[in-house]
């Protein structure tokens, strides 16, 4: 299987960005990813390279994708999420959401590194939490504009959505041919929020992928996930409000479109069996995901 190392990486999305690697629909390819700081891992310590940090949300190059035009979808399918075995999380009173705890006393910046292993974060010698092995960033290139890899939209970007992990398909909208994939920052685990700032725990991964190109639906708003039980958009806005009326909008026009409601009886059913919540309050803009299960689709 072909790879995509981290011979080159980006911490901002362009479509002047060198293309690194090229793959046709439907090839599973392996992207080698590095933690969001761009550092690469010792792998017997854990520690940093302290000389290599590239910036944010470091994306494993540029991922062209042969015969996508701009106007088309393309389809982020995640096949495997295999993760370092080193981690870390941070916080500090420029990283939280409440930076004000930092008049209690004061609050310096603080570093907690981890080993990822058997399917645990060892947290301490007492406490181990599941991993839910997810990816934060999968973004594509717009036309005439470079945008920081903490940003997120209509493109995509910097999600950070637990649910873009092993069996997601992330549909996302191709505005270059090419579409021009860029793909990092995983996650072993992450809390509703991403409170601190730094992503629950940061790591690096080796990511299995697929993609394919679909026509763009006329109503195709947001990125939009698929899961083997859900169906889920998503919004990215300030205030958190205004985040959420466009998620909750397309999935409404979705469940119209493609599963046989109308726009009346789709929000009626929402009203009883939708899943809404933010997903993180770090970025320039919020991420606000709405999800129905699929067993409610049928009815």
């Amino acid at each position: 299987m072909r790879r995509a190392e981290p011979e080159t990486i980006y911490s901002y999305t362009s479509a002047a960005n060198a293309v690194t690697f090229t793959v046709k629909p439907g090839e599973a390819f392996e992207v080698d990813t590095v933690p969001t700081c761009g550092r690469q891992f010792d792998s017997h310590t854990g520690a940093f390279d302290k000389e290599a940090e590239s910036g944010i949300n470091a994306s494993t190059g540029c991922i062209a994708v042969e015969g996508a035009k701009a106007g088309q979808i393309v389809v982020v399918e995640v096949l495997d999420v295999q993760l370092h075995e080193f981690g870390y999380t941070r916080v500090g009173e420029k990283s939280a959401v409440v930076p004000s705890l930092a008049l209690e006393g004061g609050w310096e910046e603080t570093f907690k590194a981890v080993r990822i292993r058997d399917g645990f974060v060892e947290w301490s010698d007492r406490l181990k939490i599941p991993t839910v092995p997810m990816i934060g960033y999968i973004g594509v290139a717009r036309p005439n504009e470079v945008l920081s890899n903490a940003h997120n939209g209509d493109f995509g970007g910097n999600f950070d959505i637990p649910e873009i992990t092993s069996g997601a398909r992330v549909h996302l909208p191709v505005r270059v041919d090419g579409a021009l994939l860029h793909v990092g920052d995983v996650h072993a685990v992450q809390g509703d929020g991403e409170i601190d700032g730094a992503g629950g725990i940061e790591t690096a991964a080796l990511l299995t992928l697929k993609v394919e190109l679909r026509e763009r639906p006329k109503r195709f708003g947001n990125p939009r996930i698929e899961t083997a039980e859900y169906i889920a958009t998503t919004g990215f806005a300030r205030p958190a409000e205004a985040a959420f009326r466009p998620a909750l909008t397309d999935l409404i026009h979705w469940m119209a479109d493609e599963f046989g409601f109308t726009p009346t009886g789709a929000h009626m059913l929402l009203a009883q069996v939708l899943e809404a919540r933010v997903t993180q309050f770090v970025n320039p803009l919020y991420t606000y995901l709405c999800k129905v299960q699929r067993k409610f689709l049928a009815s």
